[in-house]
């Protein structure tokens, strides 16, 4: 390394040395003058004058390049403007319609849930009427079948009591008006063929019966029934109609 070194700077003075002969030569034939070094000078500095004027246009052009170049950015910012308003506008209507979309899609939902509501209510009356109506119909059916019960119990006893001695039937009437059942006796009496109702009412003989048997005559004359036969004394006989 110290070699090359050496080297080297052998030849920087070598050239030095040969710059500074050359010098003194041309000075010594006179082709070195002040003149002439004013005149190198001249050119050296014009050189380094039009590289200033170079330099100066050529920053001036990379200027005018620049501002040319952020007025077309500019210009394309200002042109893409409208595009992105647009765009904007046409982001904020999809927006719109989608919620506009989502609200009438509630909307239908609402009146499908009110119509099913309704349709739901209409059943629900209309499955109580025929509820009611059928409830209607099985009190109907069950209380014309206790009357059928009844009027076939009632055609029994009556024919019961028909079947009995007039004697007996007259105690058993005697004890159901003791019981306050006088009207059932009056029905009795009357459901009764006219001789047998007579038969059975000229056994009211005793004191406390013969009002009684009036009661039971009169009853049976307001529905237009007047029995056949012997009375008991003391108990006018009523006409028939």
């Amino acid at each position: 390394m110290k070699t090359i070194g050496a080297v080297i700077l052998t030849i920087i003075l070598i050239h030095l040395l040969a710059a500074a002969g050359g010098v003194a030569w041309l000075g010594l034939t006179n082709r070195l003058s002040t003149e002439r070094l004013h005149k190198v000078k001249d050119i050296f500095a014009l050189s380094l004058e039009d590289e200033k004027v170079k330099a100066e246009e050529q920053a001036k052009l990379d200027a005018d390049q620049l501002a040319l170049q952020k007025e077309k950015d500019r210009m394309a910012e200002v042109a893409d403007g409208p595009t992105s308003v647009t765009d904007r506008l046409q982001e904020d209507q999809m927006k719109r319609d989608i919620v506009l979309a989502k609200v009438q899609r509630l909307q239908r939902e609402m009146q499908d849930m009110n119509r099913n509501l309704e349709f739901a209510k209409a059943q629900l009356a209309k499955e109580k009427n025929q509820l009611d109506a059928d409830r209607k119909a099985f009190e109907q059916a069950k209380e014309d079948m206790e009357t059928q019960r009844l009027d076939a119990d009632f055609e029994r006893v009556v024919e019961s009591y028909s079947s009995i001695k007039p004697k007996l039937a007259k105690q058993a009437f005697m004890e159901l008006i003791k019981q306050g059942k006088q009207d059932e006796v009056v029905e009795y009496l009357a459901a009764m063929q006219l001789r047998k109702s007579a038969a059975i009412l000229d056994q009211f003989k005793a004191d406390n019966e013969v009002p009684v048997a009036a009661q039971l005559l009169e009853a049976l004359r307001t529905r237009g029934i007047t029995p056949e036969g012997e009375l008991p004394e003391g108990v006018m006989p009523m006409a028939s109609k």
